[in-house]
């Protein structure tokens, strides 16, 4: 956000990017490749960082590479620091006391916290001109910067005001605005919200203060069908039948397709074959996606190349096979969204600040995010080890740059995790878990991708139920245990 930032309200004729360190290496923050993509003239310089814990802060290891450039005028902005539109309404104080507001000064224009002079750095904004005086400030000790040349960057929570007088705002990532978002400012954090650092932070990443959350219609979006996938020669269980019928009987859509290379078998398939919605779909497995050999890998991950194929050709529902439904979405419909979805929680993902659950989802025809998802499987052989990279987290990086269409909503469904022994939540904080009882229709479904328990078939679940536990995992297997027969005959 600092160097968009930069780019948009200072609109310099040239503009280096410092990368510290290890900075480039991660799935998630890949600075450099955004950065070519949309601002080819930006240049980038890879350094050693002289602060162990500072990399965000302007250093005195920055300002030599500067100093050597044959640029009149320099401006220096650092990474914790975000550029706003009023930087040039500014009246500098130079070191006779009086007020400046243009480049013709004679000296260097600091913004920063003097708390952090001791430390020989600088947070925030360096404007200075190339000559005499200033090269010799700048090449002297940045801890002696006398007090006059603090400067008038916001240092403070914003929650008042008009976002087009702030000049600049900094200690973005020192906890500074703790009360506002609690943790590292990321973008899913700015999509709504309407004080002035939110609608500065959205012009900066949407060319656009106003929030970017998808907005309901009058007509629903988003067709009344189920879409399920089934690979494999399987029998169909208990735990398949009991998902269906929920399906069935809560979502009551249209039509449920299921679409594998093998139709299942078993006698509870024999129960909600007859059902006139139940439509088998013969469907062979991706053995090329994006150019990516997929003959040999995973079912699991046949599936997901499956689901976001079938949703983009005709759109509506996808459900795994192991979600119990206990609240319709009919209203979801209706929202003016490519998706809607619900974040999960995976070791695999630890740089991304959330990512895409997607056993069950919801997409229009022609979904646009969905074919930018499809297209992150070319990349599918970086990351083959790595079984959430392009199923889970890359979807995340794709709504933070198109958030105005997704929407999100953390009660789709809940997760079990077999690990904790519990579902957990992702409209809360971890620390909270323990202090929230659920309740059965605190989620549309419940999804348990790994069952604690065999379900084969219903004399096992018989047992369960009749043990005294009342776990929110009990009341749900109950719940659709009694759900009507929803066989209804061709």
């Amino acid at each position: 956000m600092s160097v968009v930032s930069a780019i948009k309200f200072i609109d310099p004729s040239a503009i280096y990017v410092v990368m510290y360190g290890d900075s480039r290496r991660s799935f998630y923050f890949t600075l450099e490749e955004e950065l070519k993509e949309k601002f080819p003239e930006v240049q980038f310089i890879q350094m050693a960082s002289s602060l162990e814990n500072d990399s965000s802060a302007i250093t005195e290891d920055i300002l030599p590479h500067f100093l050597q450039s044959r640029r009149e005028v320099g401006i220096i902005v650092a990474t914790d620091t975000l550029v706003g539109p009023a930087l040039w309404d500014l009246c500098f104080t130079n070191s006779s006391g009086s007020c400046n507001s243009s480049l013709d000064t004679d000296g260097v224009f600091v913004s920063a916290n003097r708390r952090y002079y001791d430390r020989s750095f600088i947070s925030g904004i360096v404007v200075f001109r190339r000559n005499e005086s200033s090269l010799r400030l700048l090449e002297g000790k940045l801890n002696s910067l006398p007090e006059e040349y603090s400067g008038p960057c916001v240092d403070q929570v914003i929650d008042s005001g008009d976002w087009e007088r702030i000049p600049c705002v900094t200690t973005l990532r020192r906890g500074r605005y703790h009360e506002t978002f609690h943790d590292h400012i990321t973008p899913e954090l700015v999509h709504s919200g309407n004080s002035p650092l939110h609608r500065l932070i959205r012009t900066v990443l949407y060319d656009s203060p106003e929030e970017t959350t998808p907005r309901k219609l009058d007509q629903p979006a988003i067709p009344n069908d189920v879409h399920m996938i089934w690979f494999g020669k399987r029998e169909f269980h208990f735990i398949h039948y009991l998902s269906f019928k929920s399906v069935l009987t809560v979502v009551n859509p249209r039509r449920v397709f299921i679409h594998g290379d093998v139709e299942p078998f078993g006698v509870y398939w024999d129960r909600v074959k007859p059902d006139h919605r139940v439509v088998f779909v013969p469907t062979k497995q991706p053995t090329e996606v994006m150019g990516v050999n997929f003959t040999d890998v995973p079912m699991e991950h046949k599936a997901d190349v499956a689901r976001l194929e079938i949703l983009r050709q005709y759109g509506g529902l996808y459900s795994d096979f192991d979600v119990f439904w206990v609240r319709p979405i009919d209203h979801l419909r209706y929202y003016d969204a490519d998706v809607i979805a619900s974040y999960d929680m995976a070791p695999h993902c630890i740089d991304f600040p959330n990512i895409i659950q997607i056993g069950v989802f919801l997409a229009r025809k022609g979904s646009e995010f969905l074919k930018l998802w499809y297209e992150g499987y070319r990349n599918y052989d970086l990351y083959r080890g790595h079984w959430a990279a392009i199923s889970m987290c890359y979807p995340y990086k794709i709504y933070e740059r198109r958030p105005e269409r997704v929407l999100i909503d953390n009660h789709l469904q809940v997760v079990w995790f077999n690990g904790w022994k519990r579902f957990i939540p992702r409209w809360l904080a971890l620390r909270d878990l323990d202090k929230v009882e659920l309740s059965l229709y605190d989620a549309y479904a419940w999804h348990v991708p790994d069952m604690p328990f065999d379900l084969t078939d219903e004399t096992q679940l018989d047992g369960y139920l009749n043990t005294p536990d009342d776990t929110i995992l009990h009341k749900i297997l109950r719940f659709v245990k009694y759900l009507p027969d929803p066989a209804r005959p061709k």
